[in-house]
């Protein structure tokens, strides 16, 4: 294992050279960068402020290193990622507009991961993924759409091995980009709103963002439930006198309607299963 301490002048020199070289004679359009550790865990007693000086001066060096790379190949999209969720950093994201929220990919696990993280950072810095069932880490088997609906939450993209699908899934999935090609602006530019949180006492979530004439709304219920009554969600800054019209369908609501009666959400017996709505304002 190489290790370069990115403290010293010298080694950033060096990996300016090798990196542009490696960067300017490749066919390079996205790079994941999995070494921006923040500045934490920095000891106690006498160590400490030595400790906290290196931490501070590796961090300077790495701003540097990556400062250079993406100013001299701006075409290339740089998405950085720590091997885990809480430890993406601002500064990073001066450089680095996508981060890795997670390594973990599953569906369910993942709907309190992205919740918590629009609390602080865009939806369109989030790159959310679709991986295989059985998921690697979690045992769980979820369905495609689930899958798909939770990371059309964030910046879609696929992590499975697409020659081991069967046809049917592989039109679905071209479906499901198809689909995230028309939603993109709704999710990565527009207002996100929070109607219900996936936290230990929930067996819910749901998610409202809303930009120009179009809402998009995704419920996903973790678990089954019997004699329970159907969830209803009161949907956010919509224009009380306005008509909304649900897309594959001939239903039009008013915003009234759907910000204080509410929608209603139907889903059949099953667990991990979600909806998602798309509503034009006419």
């Amino acid at each position: 294992q190489l290790v370069l301490n990115l403290a010293n002048p010298q080694v950033i020199e060096y990996l300016k050279n090798v990196l542009d070289e490696l960067l300017s004679y490749h066919k390079i359009d996205y790079i994941k960068w999995d070494m921006n550790r923040n500045i934490t865990n920095l000891g106690n007693g006498s160590v400490y402020l030595e400790t906290q000086m290196q931490s501070h001066q590796y961090m300077l060096g790495l701003y540097e290193l990556v400062s250079y790379l993406t100013e001299k190949h701006s075409h290339i999209l740089f998405e950085s990622c720590s091997g885990g969720g809480g430890r993406n950093d601002l500064g990073m994201m001066r450089y680095f507009p996508q981060v890795w929220a997670s390594d973990n990919t599953d569906a369910i696990a993942r709907l309190p991961i992205q919740y918590g993280s629009s609390y602080l950072y865009p939806t369109i810095s989030m790159g959310a993924h679709v991986s295989a069932v059985p998921n690697h880490q979690m045992g769980r088997m979820t369905p495609l759409e689930t899958r798909g609906h939770v990371a059309m939450m964030g910046n879609l993209g696929y992590e499975l091995d697409l020659t081991s699908l069967s046809d049917e899934e592989k039109a679905e999935i071209a479906n499901q980009v198809n689909l995230y090609n028309e939603l993109r602006p709704v999710v990565q530019l527009g207002n996100q709103y929070r109607l219900i949180n996936p936290n230990a006492e929930s067996n819910e979530a749901a998610v409202q963002f809303n930009y120009g004439n179009q809402t998009i709304v995704t419920y996903v219920r973790v678990l089954s439930v019997v004699e329970t009554m159907e969830t209803t969600l009161k949907l956010k800054d919509l224009e009380v006198e306005g008509l909304y019209e649900l897309e594959g369908t001939n239903i039009v609501y008013s915003g009234a309607e759907l910000m204080y009666a509410g929608l209603t959400v139907t889903l059949s017996p099953g667990d991990f299963l979600s909806r998602q709505y798309k509503f034009k304002r006419l």
